[in-house]
């Protein structure tokens, strides 16, 4: 829900807010956009297998703000999965936008970093069914926050039976902890 929310106000706020610039500067913004997000689609699908389903940006009238992707990602993910495959994806599109050399010009808050970046990943079975509790469901990387929900498998809806967060930073804290504890335990089995 978080999720959609987010995307129709980005839809209808723009005409609000445009900046009105000139055709050809919008018209590379978007070229700019199609290339960091085909890019970043193909080097998750060779790494993660994840295939993409869904993309977008805010651009608002002029100059690159976000750059949305979503992805289909077959099997199960519990949270510490899932937060290492969405911190990846984040860091695979931040290194496909640091390869065009002219993209700061087009950005609205230049560098390019996690805070121009919207991801979501859709984890399906082996059916291409949605998984349910307590597996992952979807992982939504949105304002530096990412979102962590379940599907209620009850629910003829959709609804979520759990949804928790955490900030882009706890993430990269926690994955560096897990990385910690896993380098001792191989010193001490070692």
């Amino acid at each position: 829900m978080k999720v959609l929310f987010t995307l129709v106000v980005m839809l209808f706020v723009p005409n609000l807010i445009a900046q009105d610039w000139p055709e050809t500067q919008i018209e590379q913004s978007r070229k700019i956009v199609g290339l960091v997000q085909q890019k970043t689609s193909k080097r998750l699908a060779q790494k993660y297998h994840l295939s993409a389903v869904g993309s977008g940006s805010a651009m608002f009238g002029g100059p690159i703000r976000d750059i949305f992707l979503s992805f289909d990602s077959m099997g199960y993910a519990n949270r510490a999965d899932a937060r290492r495959l969405i911190i990846a994806s984040i860091q695979q599109m931040i290194e496909a936008a640091h390869e065009i050399s002219t993209i700061d010009s087009y950005l609205y808050c230049p560098p390019f970093n996690e805070k121009n970046v919207e991801i979501s990943i859709f984890f399906k079975d082996e059916r291409g069914e949605r998984v349910y509790h307590p597996h992952i469901g979807i992982v939504t990387y949105v304002l530096g926050i990412i979102y962590y929900d379940t599907y209620d498998p009850n629910s003829k809806h959709s609804r979520y039976q759990e949804s928790t967060k955490e900030t882009y930073e706890e993430a990269l804290e926690a994955i560096k902890k897990e990385a910690e504890e896993y380098h001792q335990k191989q010193i001490d089995q070692g």
